[in-house]
């Protein structure tokens, strides 16, 4: 009975040890909605997940991060309802109107090639990635991805919701974050 509990117990470690020991650096990192894109503190607790927006609005999100160490490249998933939400546009920043710049270039890192596109009705695909695999060009911290333009079309309550969110840092490690907040449309 000593034998099977031993077994037992270093079965269990082999499970357990490779799943700690193989998080990435941005296991940690989270994904946030910002419905405010004025906001300066990218806390969760001043971040703006709700807007009341009029119909035949146009108005702006903020796709920020918390918490990332390394951050060299990332890809995820907004998602709407169609319906209710017309995607209008994207940009990686705005430092001259906003005064928002993409965490990507906080280093002086220049970014390959901002791509955010409507993959079908009600869901957009965003990635973007630095130039090469420079370290020092890696932000740490928290700051924004991209900003988004939408125009309401119906006052319905609705909600962009992130999904597929994967972080992946200068040495090419990949996390999937699942740690998301998303935002809402007020009625």
């Amino acid at each position: 009975m000593h034998n099977l509990y031993n077994i037992l117990l270093i079965a269990l470690i082999i499970l357990i040890v490779p799943a700690f020991s193989f998080a990435g650096p941005n296991s940690l990192a989270s994904c946030a909605i910002d419905m405010d894109i004025s906001t300066t503190d990218y806390n969760f607790s001043g971040i703006e997940n709700s807007a009341s927006v009029l119909p035949d609005q146009l108005f702006y999100v903020a796709v920020v991060v918390q918490n990332v160490h390394n951050l060299d490249t990332y890809q995820l998933d907004i998602s709407y309802d169609p319906e209710v939400l017309n995607f209008e546009d994207a940009v990686e920043d705005d430092p001259v109107a906003a005064g928002l710049t993409n965490i990507l270039k906080k280093n002086n890192g220049n970014t390959l090639g901002f791509y955010a596109r409507n993959t079908q009705p009600g869901k957009i695909n965003i990635a973007n990635t630095l130039i090469g695999r420079n370290t020092d060009q890696a932000p740490e911290g928290s700051g924004i991805l991209c900003i988004l333009t939408f125009k309401r079309l119906k006052s319905e309550q609705t909600v962009l919701s992130l999904n597929n969110v994967y972080f992946i840092d200068s040495s090419r490690q990949k996390d999937v974050i699942d740690k998301k907040l998303n935002g809402y449309i007020d009625q």
